[in-house]
């Protein structure tokens, strides 16, 4: 999907939360967890972030009418959820901590309200994950992890989910490489080819000196994305380095 159509699809949410919100989020989760790695990788580099394009911003007043509304009525759950993941959909595509911030508080309520609910325990779990990432922080991570924890109770299956609750182990201080393994071995046994399953695979193995594991995951990361942003990454650490990515 154009990511330009994208960005504008997610203000067209957050501005009249249209009723095809959930199908259009649901189409659009893997985009935002491969915006979100390449984003990562961002970080540890000092390649510049390209300007944001103004067709796909809100002003700040827009978004604070929005959540005041919510704050009005917090008992309004529906509103507080479709918010909630809206924002932080926005603040995903921008790396704006404080609308990912907003996105947690907003969700929390939801959650507090219903606990089972697979997708606001799903994008808390990104929310706190991508708080982690971007303060780098772990206990950013564990939280996450917890509530990834309570999602895969609910859909054991679901690859996306088991992947980047796998990967918070790695972001444990200290790593914990062991941990993360087995998750997203029964992430790829779901979907072989869930590109975040292979490249935290493949950056397991090599925190733990496996290297043709390793390779072998670099393998088939490639042929599901050769563009993937670690692979140069994996490729030094496979011939001598070692990938701390983050």
């Amino acid at each position: 999907m154009n990511t330009k159509f994208f960005a504008l699809a997610l203000v067209a949410v957050i501005l009249s939360f249209a009723a095809g919100f959930y199908i259009a989020n649901q189409l659009n989760r893997n985009e935002l967890m491969m915006l979100r790695g390449e984003n990562e990788n961002l970080k540890k580099s000092n390649t510049q972030k390209p300007a944001a394009d103004p067709s796909t911003n809100l002003s700040d007043d827009e978004i604070r009418a929005k959540i005041a509304e919510a704050d009005k009525d917090p008992t309004n759950f529906d509103f507080q959820k479709k918010l909630g993941v809206a924002l932080f959909s926005y603040g995903a595509m921008k790396q704006n901590q404080e609308l990912i911030s907003e996105s947690a508080r907003l969700l929390q309520r939801v959650y507090d309200h219903d606990p089972k609910d697979f997708d606001v325990l799903v994008t808390l779990g990104n929310a706190h994950y991508d708080l982690a990432s971007l303060n780098k922080t772990a206990d950013g991570f564990k939280k996450a992890r917890d509530f990834y924890a309570k999602a895969l109770e609910i859909k054991p299956d679901d690859a996306n989910v088991r992947a980047d609750y796998g990967s918070t182990y790695l972001f444990s201080e200290p790593a914990e490489p062991e941990k993360a393994a087995p998750e997203l071995l029964k992430a790829l046994q779901t979907n072989p080819k869930n590109e975040r399953a292979l490249q935290f695979a493949t950056e397991t193995m090599l925190k733990l000196g496996k290297k043709d594991e390793a390779k072998k995951y670099l393998e088939q990361l490639k042929t599901v994305n050769r563009q993937n942003p670690m692979i140069p990454e994996f490729e030094t650490g496979l011939a001598g380095g070692a990938s701390n990515q983050k």
